[in-house]
């Protein structure tokens, strides 16, 4: 403890509060543009702030503006959907289309752990992920680690659902032309027998989504939900399959071992060549994925 330093605190989140306080204040008087002004102020204050939190200032600037100049406010809105897909999406944006990473899986995967400064945080980041992914989970807990799987195992990733407000709640881009659409329902009671008509309609929507933004690409569709059984009423309008608790285990037990044997490695020593063997060892080339971790659905 006595070989710590102690350095000076900081006032820039203080000041950063007090804006948006005094902002707040303004906008409550009625002074909207003086509450615009105190939040573009602020950003250009702190010019290295996370893209995220700036689009989230920009979407209270947005909100101040709105009763003065609906223009103005769509404006910022649209500014802040573009540094945070998180954000309220204006009608005037277009889904952008997710396309997939211009290199080989093996040399993404290792761009993906070369962020993680030790082999230890690489391991908490895997166990936090796979450990998220099973019945029982929160749904934004689960799409969120369904989407940073996606990361660590080479696909660009996207929750279109949270980004656009509409569409899966999860997709990859696995190769050209090729796409993995899933819907995720983690939150479903393990003793439930069927799949019921309201959860088959909504992989309906996001599969009719996927046709319209995604003119001659092809997906696969699948359904993670203990059950793959169709309830009467129930029923699905493209090819789908289901990702059951034995499936999902199985698939969260092969990413496990898959890096349990990148572990053995110093990342810097890592090849291309060597992760892509992994990834066939362990059956996790996107060509097996149907076979080995999703089922039939049952009449």
């Amino acid at each position: 403890m006595d070989s710590i330093q102690v350095h000076g605190k900081t006032s820039d989140l203080l000041d950063i509060f007090a804006t948006e306080r005094g902002a707040e204040l303004e906008f409550s008087a009625g002074r909207f543009q003086q509450a615009v002004i105190s939040i573009q102020q602020m950003l250009d204050k702190n010019p290295a702030m996370a893209p995220s939190e700036r689009g989230w200032y920009l979407q209270e600037a947005a909100r101040y503006e709105y009763l003065q100049s609906h223009a103005s406010s769509q404006e910022k809105q649209s500014a802040a959907h573009r540094l945070n897909r998180l954000l309220l999406r204006p009608e005037s944006i277009r889904v952008s289309k997710l396309t997939p990473i211009h290199q080989k899986r093996s040399a993404t995967i290792l761009s993906w752990m070369r962020n993680f400064p030790s082999i230890e945080e690489l391991q908490l980041a895997i166990d936090d992920i796979t450990g998220s992914l099973r019945f029982g989970v929160r749904a934004e807990q689960f799409e969120k680690a369904w989407f940073e799987l996606g990361r660590a195992l080479g696909f660009a990733s996207e929750r279109p659902d949270k980004e656009w407000k509409e569409g899966p709640d999860n997709l990859w881009a696995m190769k050209h032309g090729q796409y993995l659409l899933v819907e995720c329902k983690s939150e479903v009671d393990e003793t439930r027998a069927k799949i019921n008509k309201e959860e088959s309609g909504q992989m309906n929507n996001a599969c009719a989504w996927f046709s319209r933004e995604y003119v001659g690409c092809e997906s696969i569709n699948v359904l993670i939900i203990p059950t793959a059984k169709l309830n009467q009423g129930a029923g699905f309008n493209e090819p789908v399959r289901i990702m059951r608790r034995r499936d999902l285990n199985k698939f969260t037990h092969a990413v496990r071992n898959f890096y349990n044997d990148v572990y053995k490695f110093d990342l810097g020593e890592l090849t291309e060549d060597k992760t892509h063997a992994l990834l066939s060892q362990h059956k996790l080339r996107m060509e097996e994925f149907v076979e080995e971790y999703t089922s039939p659905v049952s009449a």
